[in-house]
């Protein structure tokens, strides 16, 4: 998965217009946000295809990070309905995620 390349507006579209959206920011010098990411990106492309994941970097997106209180990375935000309903940052337990993942997604039909 590429890093987005959009708009700021188009950032923001993305949560509206989903009915889920994961949001994985990093930065380009953060080590521990590599192999993350590849963690994350085969967490919903093999659990959840239904969740939109956008991978961005918070430094091309100052402002939209900084609306969204993103102050370190990586950072996985959660939207349902365009409202966060989760935040991660650093650690994060995927078994975890998945039991409140599976709960969001029954909940949302």
């Amino acid at each position: 998965m590429e890093w987005y390349s959009g708009s700021p507006d188009e950032l923001n579209q993305a949560k509206e217009n989903n009915i889920l959206a994961a949001y994985y920011v990093s930065t380009e010098n953060c080590n521990v946000c590599v192999p993350l990411r590849v963690k994350v990106e085969e967490f919903f492309t093999s659990n959840y295809p239904q969740v939109n994941l956008i991978m961005m970097r918070s430094e091309r997106y100052p402002r939209w990070a900084a609306e969204h209180g993103i102050y370190s990375a990586p950072t996985l935000i959660i939207f349902a309905d365009g409202k966060e309903v989760m935040r991660y940052g650093r650690n994060i337990s995927f078994q975890e995620l998945a039991e409140k993942l599976d709960r969001l997604v029954e909940l949302m039909g």
